[in-house]
């Protein structure tokens, strides 16, 4: 029950085991970076408790993990984690060689597909779906990936005139018939070169641009469960079965851990989250930690969110606990969908204090969960399991038929 304290039922100098398995988010960066930075941030922001991190080990199946040994400085409570991470950065497609068609062709998929869905609908309802800021945000991205699309269109119109690039006579045809003039690239260069769209596009910067367009395009294609180049299988089946694969391991070691954390950093919710809906009466002993999801804003785009949280919901062995870490500054982030017609079961979406977004500082303030006490205190704590009864007091604040995002 919320208020009980089992730590203090705990035999003095016995120490318990707790794995928790790290799914980051998207980032180009090397295996085991970011469970490095958890480990460090657990060392570190971990007030009312010691600490000690010992050095990384492979096992037998060659899963690279470290301990770090925690005691309560109010309890004695010992305890153990052991800290994996779920690594999928290397299935971030590289986009540098890319020929100027071939980035005009995805960028044109990439806005239909936003634009289009039902993420954009909801940023224009009325009464509005998802708080002010982050409509506003969203229609800035929009903005910023219009740029981008008119960018690639513009190196693109510099390879046909150059001659490094070919065009089909049944694009040249295709032009004509929707009524694109001759001179389209010469006209595209004006614009490009306006001092509004300089302006813009130096404010943000290409960069900054081009890794909102590929954050974007990975979104996609993992909903879509796009194949990969060297693959027939989807994206989003193998980020999956990597979850899946170490969350076996962890439950089938030669001695088993008393408890199993799922820790999730943005997109690394929605890859955590359809793993653990597929995993059956194991729940039981899983906490899962979301941090900074997207999953609220995503489920207006895609139904199969809300479906993957559905099942979580109606499984006969329910999750033990869902832990929801989100900055209000945050617009790349919203809390977690309930399911239409549903109560909710999990502990209502935490909003801790932090400093403010402000729109140059999202990427910062989006990683800023590491630095964020809330949401790394519970991770040495004894779990607290919801109320269920609770929850439903609350439902006129978080019910089923209620926006999906705070």
């Amino acid at each position: 029950m919320i208020g009980s304290n089992p730590e203090r039922s705990q035999p003095k100098g016995a120490a318990t085991r707790r794995a928790i398995i790290f799914v980051p988010g998207f980032q180009r960066v090397e295996q085991l970076e970011g469970r490095d930075l958890l480990v460090d941030s657990v060392c570190h922001y971990s007030d009312g408790f010691i600490t000690n991190a010992k050095s990384s080990k492979i096992d037998s199946d060659g899963y690279n993990s470290v301990d770090i040994d925690t005691e309560s400085r109010e309890t004695g409570t010992k305890r153990t984690l052991t800290i994996f991470e779920a690594y999928w950065s290397d299935l971030i497609p590289d986009r540098v060689q890319e020929t100027p068609l071939t980035k005009f062709w995805r960028a044109t998929k990439l806005l239909f597909y936003w634009f289009t869905g039902g993420l954009a609908r909801n940023v224009f309802r009325w009464p509005p779906r998802f708080p002010y800021q982050t409509s506003i945000a969203m229609i800035c991205i929009g903005i910023m990936l219009v740029l981008w699309y008119l960018s690639v269109a513009a190196m693109l119109a510099a390879a046909i005139a150059s001659g490094d690039t070919v065009v089909a006579d049944w694009f040249t045809q295709l032009a004509k018939w929707v009524g694109i003039p001759d001179n389209w690239a010469s006209q595209l260069d004006v614009i490009l070169n306006s001092a509004f769209v300089v302006f813009l596009i130096g404010l943000f910067g290409v960069g900054r641009l081009q890794a909102i367009a590929d954050i974007s395009d990975f979104v996609k294609n993992y909903l879509r469960d796009e194949p990969g180049a060297a693959s027939g299988v989807g994206l989003r089946a193998k980020l999956r079965k990597r979850v899946l694969d170490l969350l076996d391991h962890v439950h089938s070691v030669d001695e088993p851990y008393d408890e199993v954390f799922v820790v999730a950093h943005s997109i690394g919710g929605i890859i955590a989250l359809d793993a653990l809906a597929e995993y059956g009466s194991r729940l039981e002993k899983i906490s899962f930690h979301t941090w900074g999801s997207a999953m609220g804003a995503l489920a207006s785009q895609e139904p199969l969110v809300e479906a993957e949280v559905l099942k979580v919901y109606d499984n006969k062995t329910r999750l033990k606990s869902w832990t929801d870490i989100v900055f209000r500054g945050d617009f790349m982030a919203s809390r977690i969908p309930v399911p239409a017609g549903r109560d909710p079961i999990f502990a209502p979406t935490i909003y801790p204090q932090m400093p403010e977004g402000g729109f140059m500082r999202q990427q910062k303030l989006h990683m800023d969960y590491f630095r964020c006490e809330e949401a790394i205190l519970p991770l040495l704590q004894e779990v607290k399991v919801h109320d269920m009864e609770a929850a439903a007091v609350q439902s006129g604040e978080v019910s089923g038929d209620k926006p999906l995002t705070a």
